[in-house]
């Protein structure tokens, strides 16, 4: 996330899918950053991103025409609990884990493919 911060630039950003997740619960590490940006910036993430390499895992932006809600969790901008609950509930697998850390139950009648 350092690598996010330094090339953010003031531009904004928030955090999503695992490393939301994780911010959360402390439960599982995040294979990767997932972090929504605006898609106007895309090109100065990308020419950023292009001078530095992330030191420990990988970094994603995720380009959005407007930024999801948020809330301010840790000292960084996650979306909002609704919108993990629809992030993990779209990867199941993995998302089911973290779910259950964040207390969540899944749907009536929806399954894990994990079973």
């Amino acid at each position: 996330m350092e690598l996010l911060e330094r090339c953010s630039g003031g531009k904004g950003y928030v955090l999503g899918y695992e490393t939301a997740a994780y911010l959360r619960t402390g439960y599982q590490l995040p294979s990767a950053t997932f972090a929504y940006v605006r898609g106007k910036d895309l090109d100065d993430w990308l020419s950023c991103l292009n001078l530095r390499r992330g030191e420990i895992g990988d970094l994603v932006l995720i380009p959005v025409r407007e930024l999801p809600s948020f809330e301010l969790i840790g000292g960084k901008l996650v979306v909002n609990i609704e919108r993990l609950r629809l992030e993990l509930l779209a990867w199941l697998g993995r998302g089911v884990i973290d779910l259950a850390a964040l207390g969540q139950a899944l749907p009536h009648g929806v399954k894990d493919s994990s079973e």
